[in-house]
C-alpha cells in the first residue's frame, strides 16, 4: 500500500483517488511486455512482406503471427493490472473503516 489519502470518518467525492498501490514491479513487467510486443510486431510485418515475395515459408509466417498475438495479449493483461494500481471513488461517500495503513503490505487480489 503506497497511499491512502483519507482516514476513517473523512468524506470523499466521486472520482477522487482512494488508494494507490506500489506497482513498480508490475509497471516494469508492462514496459518489458511492450518491448516484446514491438519486436513481435516487427517480425510479423517483415514475415508478411517476405511471404508475399516468396522468401519465407507459410509456417514461419504463421508462427510470427501467433507470437505477435501472444505478445499483444500479454501486454493487454499487464496493462489491465497496472490500471488497477490506483483506485478512484465510484461514488460520493465516507470512510467507515480502514483495515490497512499506508506502507503496510497487502496481498495481491
Amino acid at each position: 500500500m503506497q497511499e491512502l489519502p483519507y482516514r476513517e470518518g473523512e468524506q470523499f467525492k466521486k472520482g477522487e483517488q482512494l488508494v494507490t498501490f506500489d506497482c513498480a514491479a508490475q509497471r516494469a513487467q508492462y514496459q518489458k511486455s511492450k518491448a516484446s510486443l514491438s519486436i513481435a510486431e516487427r517480425n510479423f510485418n517483415t514475415n508478411r512482406k517476405l511471404l508475399a515475395l516468396g522468401s519465407v515459408g507459410r509456417i514461419e509466417y504463421e508462427n510470427s503471427a501467433s507470437e505477435f498475438q501472444k505478445a499483444k495479449a500479454d501486454s493487454e493483461e499487464l496493462a489491465a493490472i497496472v490500471a488497477k494500481c490506483t483506485i478512484f471513488a465510484p461514488f460520493d461517500g465516507r470512510v467507515v473503516e480502514q483495515k490497512v495503513r499506508a506502507q503496510q503490505f497487502v496481498q495481491t487480489g
